[in-house]
């Protein structure tokens, strides 16, 4: 009997379904995470699926493709003569399946912190040499600052702090700026520690990126301390970015090329990380500079490449190069973005050196939107005391929290009236719900979600 055992695995998790309101679900009590875990199911807002040709190297190199509820995984047949696991078929040099990715939920966009003004094509590969916290991510580092760049509300950054990686999500939009305005960013997550609780045992917390496990009831408040606090995992902050966006063609681009201000040009075009050049062209312009030329790659099969200018004398201009994506189905079929998974190297290789199964489990990861909770009723609404919300633009019919909050599938409301402590016998608590996710919108630089009320007396 053939047995088959996993190639590669993909786990692809977004926070607006794990996530408990602004609580990550690593940090949350293991019953609570395990429940959001079982209830997720990828396929509510994308499908995968191999291409034609990745569904020909499948079948002849005798590999199944299933997905999972988190993503998928390629299963090999091995070789039962070998005193090791290894595939009963070696993989080529040249190895590589693709899959594609394409949303399914129509408001996908409205709770995934994507940037609106990113081409709506995403790129995962396996040679993203981007290990974080023993976690093989398919998506870029998440990159630091850049002074010269303009953020979009709900964009991130990366600061290093040695021991952990601080995430840092933008509030409203900002830049450039030299060094990052406090005012318009906030550090993500937040910390769920805190020291003048008193935490049962086995209870998670999360403080400056690390997850805790308290060894004992009513632990002492230094989580350096072993006999009280376990530190078990840390959080790996990666997540999909505008990095891992490219341009889609199908295979005509028309491209600008005045601002070079020469009337001889020659393009080339390699595949993404390889010199073979694969397509070249000349192009002159006899009575005036070059503005726009037209490239016809119909030669060229489906896959990532590289363009890159010269000028006469066969130097590269500067600031000439484009990665794109040629793909005629892609764009036809309006799929979100591709998965490459090839031979690998290091920790994301498919195969050890000696050739058995590594086995490797890679990760896609979405951050949830993150918008201003605004409430609009019919007439003037009181705030009460404690409240989360406040009066926008001094008209009392509609309020707003002053920051930005995650928007998940399950979390709580916020607090239109507190409780008073001087009344234990009654609940003065009043909350508003969340918001859907239907009404969403980005105004005056940030996103706001709008939720329409009846007037609540307090």
């Amino acid at each position: 009997m053939s047995k088959y055992v996993k190639l590669f695995e993909v786990k692809i998790l977004h926070d607006y379904f794990l996530n408990l309101g602004a609580i990550p679900h690593e940090a949350l009590f293991d019953s609570i995470r395990e429940d959001a875990q079982d209830n997720y199911l990828l396929n509510q807002y994308v499908a995968i699926f191999p291409t034609a040709n990745s569904n020909k190297i499948l079948a002849g190199q005798q590999m199944l493709f299933r997905t999972t509820s988190d993503g998928f995984f390629v299963a090999v047949r091995v070789d039962d003569t070998a005193d090791d696991i290894r595939p009963l078929i070696s993989l080529a040099n040249n190895f590589k399946l693709e899959f594609a990715l394409k949303v399914i939920d129509a408001r996908f966009f409205n709770y995934t912190a994507l940037k609106s003004t990113s081409p709506d094509f995403y790129l995962f590969k396996n040679n993203s040499s981007n290990s974080v916290a023993n976690e093989l991510f398919l998506s870029k580092a998440v990159a630091e600052f850049d002074p010269d760049s303009v953020y979009e509300a709900d964009q991130i950054y990366v600061s290093d702090s040695g021991s952990s990686i601080n995430l840092f999500r933008a509030i409203r939009e900002t830049g450039p700026a030299i060094t990052p305005i406090a005012a318009d960013w906030e550090l993500v997550p937040h910390n769920t520690y805190d020291a003048a609780i008193s935490y049962n045992i086995d209870a998670i917390v999360l403080s400056e990126n690390k997850l805790y496990r308290a060894l004992v009831a009513d632990p002492a408040d230094d989580l350096a301390d072993g006999s009280q606090w376990l530190q078990f995992s840390a959080l790996a902050n990666q997540y999909v970015t505008p990095l891992d966006a490219i341009t889609t063609y199908s295979k005509n681009i028309n491209l600008d090329v005045g601002l070079h201000a020469l009337s001889q040009i020659t393009v080339k075009i390699t595949r993404n990380g390889e010199t073979d050049i694969l397509w070249q062209n000349q192009f002159i312009n006899e009575t005036s500079v070059l503005q726009t030329v037209q490239l016809n790659l119909q030669s060229l099969a489906t896959g990532h490449f590289q363009l890159a200018l010269y000028d006469n004398s066969n130097s590269e201009l500067s600031n000439s190069r484009l990665d794109f994506y040629l793909s005629a189905k892609a764009i036809s079929d309006n799929w979100f973005g591709m998965i490459h998974i090839a031979a690998g190297e290091d920790d994301f290789a498919l195969l050890a050196d000696d050739g058995s199964l590594r086995s490797p489990e890679y990760k896609i990861r979405f951050m949830n939107r993150a918008s201003r909770w605004r409430y609009i009723f019919p007439q003037k609404q009181t705030v009460g005391t404690g409240a989360e919300v406040m009066v926008e633009d001094s008209n009392d019919q509609i309020l707003v929290t002053e920051l930005p909050r995650p928007l998940t599938q399950f979390g709580d409301g916020v607090v239109l009236q507190a409780d008073l402590s001087e009344t234990a016998e009654i609940s003065e608590e009043v909350i508003l719900p969340k918001p859907e996710i239907n009404r969403i919108r980005y105004q005056n630089s940030q996103w706001f979600s709008e939720i329409f009320m009846f007037n609540l007396t307090l």
